[in-house]
């Protein structure tokens, strides 16, 4: 599991997670989902492993949590049990609904 994906779960989930000062770089997108050996798989052969911590959906995850953060920096209420500003939802179970 990467590092760094570690320390976002642990900080998202105790409402501490820091975002990058600039506009976060697909390199630091990236080592969230892959580690350092599946980087050097991608250069070295030029393919993309399967990420060991996320796949599609936790990718939108990750930036889900990413905005929560830049809305609470405005000053919105993030709350995560779905009364707040932004909620979950799933697509698939509404259109079968």
């Amino acid at each position: 599991m990467p590092d760094t994906f570690v320390e976002f779960l642990n900080a998202h989930q105790k409402h501490r997670l820091h975002l990058p000062e600039e506009t976060p770089s697909a390199s630091w997108r990236r080592s969230l989902a892959h580690r350092s050996t599946d980087e050097h798989v991608r250069s070295t052969l030029g393919i993309i492993p399967l990420s060991i911590a996320a796949d599609r959906i936790g990718i939108t995850a990750m930036r889900a949590a990413r905005l929560q953060v830049l809305l609470a920096a405005q000053g919105h209420t993030i709350d995560r049990a779905g009364s707040g500003l932004i909620v979950e939802v799933y697509p698939a179970a509404g259109l079968k609904r």
